[in-house]
C-alpha cells in the first residue's frame, strides 16, 4: 500500500495486487454498499491517518473514487469535500497531464526555460522512467484567465509529446514506471540544467 499525497484535502492510495489479495477482494467486488468494502476503506483511511496525517473533518464529506490498475491492483482517491457552509480547503480546478520524452535532455531544457522566470505556481510534477523513455506526470491548475493553458504545459509540449491525461494515465506510469523524482521533478531538473 502506497500513499501519494495530492493537493490539500486529497490523497491517492495505490493498492498492489498483493494488497488486494491480502484484503481478499478484487476491484470488481469493491462496492461501498458492501460491509466488507466499507471495512477495507476504513482500514485504509486509518493507515493513511497514521502515516500521512490525512483525515476528514466531521463537518465535511469524503468523496471516494476507485480506479482499476493493470494486473489486479487498485487506486483509491480520497477527496475531502467542503461542508455546505464553506470550508477550509481551497480546491481550485486541477488537471493531470503526462508528457513523454525520448531522452532527459529536452525535458531538462524545458525545466531550465521555466526556471528562468519565477517558476510557475501550482505545478506539481513527478518523473518516471518507462521503458526507453521518460514520462513526467504534472498536476496543473487550470488558469481560467489563460485559454492557452498553464506555462508548464506549453513548455513541455514544445519539447515533448502528450502521452495521456487524467488519473488513469497517471496510474499507468505509477504501475509500469520507475519513480525517479516525486512532486518537484521540474525544479530538480532545472537545477541540473543550469
Amino acid at each position: 500500500m502506497r500513499f501519494v499525497p495530492q493537493k490539500k484535502g486529497r490523497l491517492k492510495v495505490i493498492l498492489s495486487p498483493q494488497d488486494m489479495d491480502s484484503f481478499g477482494v478484487t476491484y470488481s467486488q469493491m462496492d461501498y454498499s458492501d460491509l466488507k468494502t466499507r471495512r477495507i476503506l476504513a482500514g485504509v483511511l486509518e493507515s493513511a491517518r497514521r502515516q500521512t496525517g490525512f483525515c476528514c473533518p466531521e463537518s465535511s464529506r469524503l468523496l471516494i473514487e476507485l480506479f482499476p490498475v493493470l494486473k489486479g491492483g487498485c487506486v483509491i482517491v480520497f477527496t475531502v469535500l467542503e461542508p455546505a457552509g464553506g470550508g477550509c480547503f481551497e480546491q481550485g480546478p486541477e488537471e493531470i497531464f503526462v508528457f513523454a520524452f525520448p531522452r532527459l535532455e529536452p525535458l531538462g531544457q524545458a525545466a531550465r526555460t521555466l526556471a528562468e522566470k519565477p517558476f510557475p505556481k501550482g505545478c506539481r510534477c513527478a518523473l518516471y522512467r518507462l521503458g526507453e523513455e521518460y514520462r513526467i506526470v504534472c498536476h496543473l491548475p487550470q488558469p481560467l484567465s489563460d485559454p492557452a493553458g498553464h506555462p508548464c504545459r506549453r513548455e513541455l509540449l514544445r519539447h515533448g509529446r502528450c502521452a495521456g491525461t487524467g488519473e488513469l494515465a497517471e496510474a499507468y506510469c505509477e504501475e509500469h514506471g520507475t519513480l525517479l523524482a516525486p512532486q518537484d521533478a521540474l525544479q530538480k531538473l532545472a537545477e541540473c540544467w543550469k
